[in-house]
């Protein structure tokens, strides 16, 4: 998200689950951060959280660049209508799984636009997505964990044919990996 918005030094807020999970991913976009010459702030929720307001009022007062998400479906809904009623308009992501539908159709078209997410490949679960069978026939025949993770370092070109935003509809298409 840094590079896409031309920032040399990235404020980043990290929403993210109070879970082991969400932690280390907070501390991955933290180091990632400081790497980049840039700060990072933890904001926590609780995965059964109703409203996110207490969130929002952090990010609000942490001014960051943009927002990194991590969690459920339901945690980008709550964080990004709340951020709507509060007038917050900061760039926000996520990581794959809640790049799906559900959220985007559970978004006006305004508050949508300021979500985007980041996918390795799948973004709407391998049921929606060729993203996982176009990654092991890429592999070549007879695959091996090695070798998939040879290949998907090099980097691949999908349709993802999965996310779709309400307005206006259109495909998105995976960059290869700078890895």
């Amino acid at each position: 998200m840094a590079d896409k918005l031309k920032l040399s030094a990235p404020k980043v807020a990290i929403v993210h689950l109070d879970t082991t999970g969400g932690k280390e991913y907070a501390d991955y976009i933290m180091a990632a951060a400081k790497r980049a010459g840039g700060s990072a702030r933890p904001v926590p929720i609780k995965f059964n959280a109703a409203d996110a307001t207490a969130q929002v009022l952090q990010i609000v007062n942490t001014k960051p660049d943009f927002v990194a998400v991590h969690g459920t479906p339901t945690t980008a809904i709550l964080l990004m209508r709340a951020m709507a009623q509060y007038g917050v308009k900061t760039p926000v992501f996520g990581m794959a799984y809640i790049g799906t539908p559900l959220v985007y159709n559970s978004l006006d078209t305004e508050t949508g636009a300021n979500y985007s997410f980041v996918s390795c490949f799948t973004p709407g679960g391998t049921d929606n997505s060729p993203g996982v069978t176009e990654a092991v026939e890429a592999a070549g025949p007879d695959v091996t964990r090695e070798k998939l993770v040879a290949m998907l370092n090099k980097g691949f070109s999908i349709d993802t044919k999965a996310c779709r935003r309400r307005s206006p509809t259109r495909p998105t298409t995976m960059p290869a990996s700078s890895n």
